[in-house]
């Protein structure tokens, strides 16, 4: 028996192929559960919690939530977090003044109070190098591309590819 292949239709997407964002929850679940938080999304969209100036000040390390022991009554409703957020030192005077208006935006994000104080911690936050700009191609490199790229006639290709030949052989 022969079965014809499905045809693909645009904007469909078949029960196989999975955005790559559904797997993040399932891969870093436990990372973030490790340092109090049941979702990464606090940290992941940290930027339009707080907004970009606090964002670029301080980042939050974890939720410490009360012990269980501190409940006295299992009915009783569940006591507010601690957020800690790791601050520069410049920083930590300005975030201690906000701290209010940091709590307020963490806890509309969440939909209720989740958080119920802050703490700072003074340390250097690690952001990502910025990426280094590369040398422009020699003229020997850029004539070595163009002739890689003699036999293509479309020519919006082949200024495409002379720009990614030359770069290619300016990294080596």
């Amino acid at each position: 028996m022969v079965v014809a292949p499905r045809k693909f239709r645009a904007g469909s997407r078949s029960k196989a192929s999975t955005p790559l964002a559904d797997f993040v929850p399932q891969a870093l679940g436990d990372a973030f559960s490790k340092f109090g938080f049941a979702q990464g999304d606090l940290i992941l969209h940290w930027g339009d919690v707080v907004g970009e100036k606090i964002a670029s000040q301080c980042v939050p390390v974890k939720l410490q939530w009360p012990s269980a022991a501190r409940r006295k009554n299992s009915d009783a409703p569940v006591e507010p977090a601690t957020l800690v957020l790791q601050v520069e030192s410049y920083a930590a005077l300005e975030i201690q003044h906000l701290s209010a208006t940091i709590l307020q935006r963490v806890n509309s994000f969440f939909g209720w109070r989740c958080v119920g104080k802050l703490s700072l911690k003074q340390a250097p936050i690690l952001r990502d190098a910025p990426a280094k700009i590369a040398a422009k191609p020699t003229a020997a490199q850029l004539a070595k591309a163009q002739e890689a790229t003699v036999d293509i006639d479309d020519a919006a290709l082949r200024a495409a590819l002379i720009r990614l030949g030359s770069r290619v052989l300016n990294s080596k």
